[in-house]
C-alpha cells in the first residue's frame, strides 16, 4: 500500500475522527443508566475534599474521574447524555493518539488504519457511551505509550519521557489497574533492552528508571489504596478466575460485551480466531522491529499475565480493565492488514464479521444492553406515584430507581428478608446518602392487610435463589408488570388498581407462589 502524504493523512484522520464521534454520540442518551453509572452520578456530587480523603480510602476506583465529573455535572447537568458525553469525547481523543503512535512506530498509513479500526470498534464505542472512568483512562494510557514510543525511537527523547511519566501518573489516578500497566511497561523495556543492548543505552536506561521512580512516588497513595482494597469486600462480586471466564473476557474485549450479554456465543470463537490468525501472521512474517514488539506485544502480554496471576488471589479480571489493550491491538491489526500477504484477506473478513456483529448487538439488537429503568418507570409511573411503600429487593439497583423516581425516596425500603444486602461501598454509599431503611416480610404483610398501597420491585435473580422465598408468605398481588429485558425487573403491587396498559391486573385467585417456598416465573 502506497504511503500517505502528510496532508492526505491529516484529512483522512479528520474524517475518521468525525466518524468516531458520530458513532459515540449516536443514541448516547437513549439507554437508561445502570448501577455503576448511577453511582457515578451521585458519588461525583461529593465534595472534592471527601473524594480525595475519606472516599479515596473507601471507593475501589481513584478519585480523579469523579473529581472531573463533579465539575462536568455543574456545567452540563446530570442527564444520561450529559453524564456520558465526557466519556464519548475522551474516547474520540484516543483516535488521533493511536494515529500518532502508529506514525512513530511505522508510518502514517499504519496510523490511519489503526485509528479507523479504533473509531469503529464496538468495545471502544461501548465504553465511550458509559459514564465510567475507562474511556478517559484509555486516553492517559495512549499518552503514556506515545511518550514511551518517542523515548525508544528518538534516542531517549526527554519530551517523550516526560509524556510517559505524566500519562502514567494520570492513568493510575483514573484506575488502579494502571499500576499493573506501568509495571508491564518497565518489564517490557528492561526485557527488550536485555535481549538487544542497542535498543536503549545505559544512560537512557538510568533516566528511564529515574522517571519511573518519580512515577512510583507519585502513585504511592493509589498503591496504598489498592493494598486496602485487597482486604475489603468491594470486589467480591467479580466472578472467580476460570478458563471459561478468561475466554469470555477475551471474547468481549475483542468483539464487544454486548454480544455476550445477548448470548451471541459463537462470536467467542470468531473473535478469538481473529486474534489467533493475527498472532500466527506476525510470527511467520517477522515484520515487526524489536522496539515495536516491546511496545505492542510485550506490554499487553506482561499486563495480561500479571492480571491473571493477581486474579488467582483476588479476582479482578474484567473486560473493562483491558480496554486500553485495543491501542496496541489496533496497531498490530493495521500492520497485518497493510502487509501484502496471503493472510490479509482472511484477517479483513474476520475483522469485518466481528465488528459488524458487535455493532449490531450494540445498536440494533432486540434487547438493550442495559436495564431499561427509564422505560420501566414511565410504564409504571402512576403505580410508583401512588405507592405508600416501595420495597426493593437487594438484587435490584436502588440507585437507578432513585435516579428516575427522585420523589419516591421517602417511600423506598430494602426488602431485607429476601437475602442479605450486598456488601461493598457502592451499596453502602447510596444507603447512607438517601438514608434508605429496611423492611421485613412481616411489615409488608401487615401493610398489605391494612390496605396500604405497596409496590415490590424484584429482579430475575430473585427467582434463582434455591432458598424458600418470603414472597410465598404474601398474598397474590393485584397488579404485576414484567420487563421483557433478559435479567429484567418485575413489579408487584397490592391495593393498587390498574392504571397502565403495560401492566396487568390479576385476580385474587391467580397463583403467584407455590407451596415449596418458590414463586412462579414472573415472565409468564
Amino acid at each position: 500500500m502506497k504511503p500517505l502524504a502528510d496532508r492526505q493523512a491529516s484529512l483522512v484522520l479528520f474524517l475518521i475522527i468525525l466518524v468516531g464521534l458520530g458513532l459515540r454520540v449516536f443514541h448516547l442518551g437513549s439507554l437508561s443508566l445502570w448501577i455503576d453509572e448511577s453511582f457515578t452520578r451521585y458519588y461525583s456530587e461529593s465534595t472534592l475534599s471527601y473524594l480525595w480523603t475519606t472516599g479515596f480510602a473507601l471507593e475501589t476506583n481513584p478519585p480523579l474521574y469523579y473529581s472531573i465529573m463533579h465539575g462536568w455535572m455543574l456545567l452540563f447537568g446530570p442527564s444520561e447524555f450529559a453524564l456520558r458525553s465526557f466519556s464519548a469525547l475522551a474516547s474520540v481523543l484516543v483516535i488521533p493518539l493511536v494515529y500518532a503512535i502508529g506514525r512513530e512506530l511505522q508510518n502514517r498509513t499504519v496510523g490511519i488504519v489503526a485509528a479507523f479500526l479504533l473509531a469503529v470498534e464496538p468495545v471502544n464505542i461501548l465504553y465511550g457511551q458509559e459514564a465510567r472512568t475507562y474511556a478517559i483512562q484509555e486516553v492517559a494510557v495512549a499518552v503514556t505509550l506515545l511518550g514511551l514510543v518517542r523515548f525508544l525511537f528518538r534516542a531517549g527523547s526527554r519530551s517523550g519521557l516526560k509524556a510517559y511519566g505524566l500519562g502514567a501518573i494520570v492513568a493510575i489516578y483514573f484506575h488502579d489497574t494502571a499500576l499493573i500497566f506501568v509495571v508491564a511497561c518497565n518489564l517490557a523495556v528492561i526485557t527488550a533492552g536485555w535481549l538487544d543492548r542497542s535498543l536503549i543505552s545505559p544512560r537512557d536506561l538510568v533516566r528511564w528508571l529515574g522517571a519511573n521512580t518519580l512515577v512510583a512516588l507519585a502513585a504511592l497513595p493509589s498503591f496504598l489504596n489498592v493494598w486496602h482494597q485487597v482486604s475489603s469486600d468491594n470486589l467480591d462480586w467479580i466472578p472467580p478466575l476460570t478458563f471459561h471466564r478468561c475466554l469470555d473476557v477475551m471474547a468481549s474485549v475483542l468483539g464487544g460485551r454486548a454480544m455476550i450479554d445477548l448470548h451471541f456465543h459463537y462470536v467467542h470463537y470468531t473473535s478469538i480466531l481473529l486474534m489467533a490468525v493475527i498472532v500466527c501472521n506476525l510470527c511467520l512474517q517477522r515484520t515487526l522491529d524489536r522496539r515495536s514488539v516491546a511496545v505492542l506485544v510485550l506490554i499487553p502480554l506482561f499486563f495480561g499475565v500479571m492480571l491473571v496471576l493477581y486474579s488467582l488471589h483476588k479476582p479482578i479480571l474484567m473486560d473493562r480493565v483491558l480496554l486500553w489493550t485495543w491501542i496496541p491491538y489496533s496497531l498490530l491489526l493495521a500492520h497485518v492488514l497493510i502487509r501484502g500477504t496471503n493472510w490479509r484477506m482472511s484477517v479483513a473478513a474476520l475483522t469485518t464479521l466481528v465488528f459488524a456483529i458487535g455493532l449490531y448487538a450494540l445498536y440494533f439488537a432486540p434487547y438493550p444492553v442495559k436495564e431499561n429503568w427509564r422505560g420501566l418507570v414511565q410504564k409504571n409511573q402512576m403505580q410508583f406515584a401512588k405507592a405508600e411503600v416501595i420495597a426493593v429487593s437487594t438484587t435490584a439497583p436502588v440507585s437507578c430507581l432513585v435516579y428516575y423516581l427522585p420523589f419516591s425516596v421517602p417511600h423506598v425500603f430494602y426488602w431485607r428478608d429476601y437475602r442479605p444486602i450486598a456488601p461493598g461501598f457502592v451499596r453502602t454509599f447510596i444507603d447512607d446518602k438517601f438514608r434508605i431503611p429496611t423492611t421485613e416480610t412481616a411489615d409488608l404483610l401487615r401493610d398489605i392487610r391494612a390496605g396500604r398501597r405497596v409496590c415490590l420491585v424484584l429482579s430475575d435473580q430473585d427467582q434463582q435463589d434455591p432458598a424458600p422465598s418470603p414472597l410465598a408468605l404474601l398474598p397474590p398481588p393485584t397488579y404485576r408488570f414484567d420487563d421483557d429485558f433478559p435479567g429484567g425487573i418485575h413489579i408487584l403491587a397490592w391495593s393498587l388498581t390498574r392504571v397502565s396498559d403495560a401492566g396487568r391486573q390479576v385476580t385474587r385467585t391467580e397463583t403467584t407462589s407455590t407451596g415449596d417456598g418458590t414463586f412462579d416465573s414472573l415472565g409468564n
